[in-house]
């Protein structure tokens, strides 16, 4: 049995292979599909901490405000590890760092806790030129 184009995505997430998130999303996969446990592509590539296909599926369309069952965001995943760079590229979409998770954490909260101060700086940087 062929694969749809939104197994393809799915597969190319997950094995981090940007070529292959191209072609799903020629084939029409939805850049907003969410997989089995509801949770959004955006945040399935930030836990396969590819940059490369957290960027491409924010240029095709990727919702920035797409949130998991807990209400967390790209960016508190992204807080809890202390990735700078895909901090960068997500900010530059506008993703919402001020939006508090189902226990109340923003990104900036969960970031300050894991004592990642470039990152916290990084928020902070943007709160104030008011990219938020």
């Amino acid at each position: 049995m062929e694969e749809t184009p939104e197994q393809m995505l799915f597969r190319g997430i997950n094995t981090t292979q940007k070529d292959v998130v191209e072609k799903a999303l020629e084939l029409g996969a939805d850049v907003n599909s969410k997989d089995q446990n509801l949770t959004p592509l955006l945040l399935l590539a930030q836990k396969r901490n590819n940059a490369k296909i957290l960027q491409l599926l924010l240029q095709k369309g990727a919702d920035v405000t797409a949130t998991s069952l807990t209400k967390q965001n790209a960016l508190h995943q992204v807080a809890y590890h202390g990735d700078l760079e895909m901090a960068e590229i997500l900010l530059g979409y506008g993703v919402d760092f001020t939006v508090e998770n189902t226990y109340g954490k923003t990104p900036e909260d969960i970031a300050n806790t894991r004592n990642f101060s470039e990152l916290v700086e990084q928020f902070q940087h943007t709160l104030i030129k008011g990219d938020c």
